[in-house]
C-alpha cells in the first residue's frame, strides 16, 4: 500500500519538477523573441522615416516648380495686357492725329557737317522737351530746314535746338516760343512758322 502510494506520489512531485523545465526551456525562447519584435518596429519606423523623408523631398522639388511656372504664366499675362493697351493707345492716336492741323516749322541757316535742327516743344509731337526725343528737321536746297508735323489741340512752347557733330544740344538763346493750336483747327489746316534762331555762340 505505502508503494502504490509513493508511486502515486512520485509523479506528482515530478510533474511540478518537470513543468519548471519547461517553462525554463520556454523562457529563454520568450526572452530571445522579445527583442525582435521591438527591433522590427525600429526597422518599421526607420523605414516608414525613410519613406516620409523621400516624400517630402519630392514635395519640396515640385513646389517651386509649380510657383515658377504659375508665376511666369501671371508675367506673360500682365505683358499680353499692357501690349494690348498700348496697341489700343497707338491706334488712338493714330486716328485722332489725323484729324489734327498740320505745322510747318522752317528756319534757313547754313551749319556744319554732322549737325542737325531739331524742333523741341512741350508736345509729344515734339519730343515732351527732351531734345533726344525730338523730330529731325530735314534739309532742302537752299539750306532751308523744314519739319512739318501733325499737332494736337493746346498752348505748346518749344525751342530750335542744334545737334551738333558731337550730339550734344545748343539751345537757341532767349525765352520759349509757342504755337497756340485750336479744336477749329483740322486737318485741312496749315500754319507756317518761320524761325530765325538766335544761338548763344556765332555758327561757324
Amino acid at each position: 500500500a505505502e508503494g502504490i502510494v509513493r508511486s502515486r506520489t512520485r509523479p506528482a512531485t515530478q510533474q511540478p519538477h518537470a513543468r519548471m523545465q519547461a517553462m525554463r526551456a520556454v523562457a529563454p525562447a520568450r526572452a530571445v523573441a522579445r527583442p525582435a519584435a521591438p527591433a522590427a518596429a525600429v526597422m518599421a519606423r526607420s523605414a516608414g522615416s525613410r519613406a516620409s523623408t523621400r516624400v517630402n523631398s519630392v514635395q519640396t522639388v515640385e513646389a517651386p516648380t509649380q510657383a515658377k511656372t504659375l508665376q511666369s504664366a501671371e508675367v506673360a499675362q500682365l505683358y499680353a495686357r499692357v501690349e494690348a493697351r498700348a496697341k489700343a493707345a497707338i491706334a488712338l492716336e493714330e486716328q485722332q492725329s489725323h484729324t489734327r492741323p498740320m505745322v510747318r516749322f522752317q528756319l534757313k541757316g547754313k551749319i556744319g557737317l554732322g549737325e542737325v535742327w531739331k524742333v523741341v516743344g512741350s508736345c509729344p509731337e515734339l519730343g515732351n522737351m527732351q531734345p533726344a526725343l525730338a523730330p529731325r528737321m530735314q534739309w532742302t536746297e537752299g539750306d532751308v530746314w523744314v519739319l512739318e508735323t501733325r499737332i494736337r489741340p493746346g498752348v505748346h512752347l518749344f525751342k530750335a535746338v542744334l545737334r551738333n557733330f558731337e550730339g550734344a544740344y545748343v539751345w537757341e538763346a532767349g525765352n520759349d516760343r509757342d504755337v497756340i493750336v485750336t479744336t477749329e483747327h483740322n486737318e485741312h489746316d496749315l500754319f507756317t512758322i518761320d524761325l530765325d534762331p538766335t544761338m548763344p555762340y556765332e555758327l561757324q
